[in-house]
């Protein structure tokens, strides 16, 4: 062989040699590189998978518990709807609460003679549904006034102005009283007995207001609706207007009356049976407030 070509192939095998192992270390770094790659990749998926199951689940189970907050939202709303309804049943309830209405009576006792003012009465009491009945006042009076039994078979008059009168038997022994149909309660009652010993038994001296306290006016302020007189003919009826216009003029009985309607009732009480002794006797005038009725001013 020409030893040109010889050294020339030595030579290149030389070069050749020299050049290989760079070349592995590139395909190395290569690989490497390529390894490298793979797995950053593979950490950005595994992260990526991170972040998708970390948003998924607690991206919903938020959303869900916002759910359940909506949830607890309608609860308090359907609270709220009960509270409403209460307040509605006590919105009801106040329609039963309505108290009923109450009649007012103030009683003022004059003397027959020098009409002059013996004292008052005054009481609030509470309407009934129904109205007392007539034939319910004996029974009332006996068990009332259980000392003087006379009275028990008292006699109804007829009702005026909302006022039952029962009057006891004629003789030497009698009485009358006056309930209120309204309310049903016994108002007054008073005795006539032989030789002047009647007396006032209701309201007892105790519970009369003073007389002192009936200051006259000097005019009369006001005037009512409704007036009726009874004497049971022992006395003419302008006797018991005179007592009425008498209390009217009281500066005591003008501030209770103030602008209501009001109606009086007159009786003329006699405390003695027999011959009539005329100083013995008061007139009884009953004026009433009755809330729950209404009627034209009239006299």
């Amino acid at each position: 062989m020409n030893p040109f070509l010889l050294r020339l192939l030595l030579a290149l095998t030389l070069l050749f040699v020299a050049c290989d192992p760079a070349g592995t270390d590139d395909d190395d770094a290569a690989d490497d590189d390529d390894a490298a790659n793979d797995d950053d990749a593979a950490d950005d998926d595994d992260a990526t998978d991170d972040d998708d199951d970390d948003s998924a689940p607690d991206d919903d189970d938020d959303s869900t518990g916002d759910d359940d907050d909506s949830a607890d939202d309608d609860d308090d709303s359907a609270d709220d709807d009960d509270d409403s309804t209460d307040d509605d049943d006590d919105s009801a309830g106040d329609d039963d609460d309505v108290p009923p209405a109450d009649v007012e009576i103030l009683q003022v006792h004059i003397n027959n003679v020098a009409y002059s003012f013996e004292g008052y009465y005054s009481q609030s009491l509470t309407e009934l549904p129904t109205p007392l009945a007539p034939n319910a006042v004996p029974g009332m009076v006996g068990a009332a006034f259980p000392s003087n039994g006379y009275m028990a078979g008292c006699t109804v008059a007829p009702e005026v102005l909302g006022f039952l009168r029962c009057t006891g038997m004629q003789g030497d022994f009698g009485g009358t009283a006056i309930a209120d149909s309204r309310s049903g309660e016994l108002i007054f009652g008073g005795s006539t007995i032989w030789m002047g010993t009647g007396s006032l038994l209701l309201p007892t001296p105790a519970q009369m207001g003073l007389a002192s306290d009936l200051l006259l006016t000097g005019i009369i302020p006001g005037y009512v609706n409704t007036s009726v007189v009874e004497t049971n003919g022992l006395e003419p009826t302008s006797g018991g207007q005179l007592a009425l216009n008498q209390a009217l003029a009281s500066v005591l009985v003008a501030g209770w009356i103030g602008q209501d309607d009001v109606d009086a009732y007159v009786w003329l009480q006699a405390y003695t049976l027999g011959m009539y002794v005329p100083e013995n006797a008061d007139w009884i005038v009953l004026l009433v407030k009755d809330s729950s009725a209404s009627s034209s001013p009239s006299n």
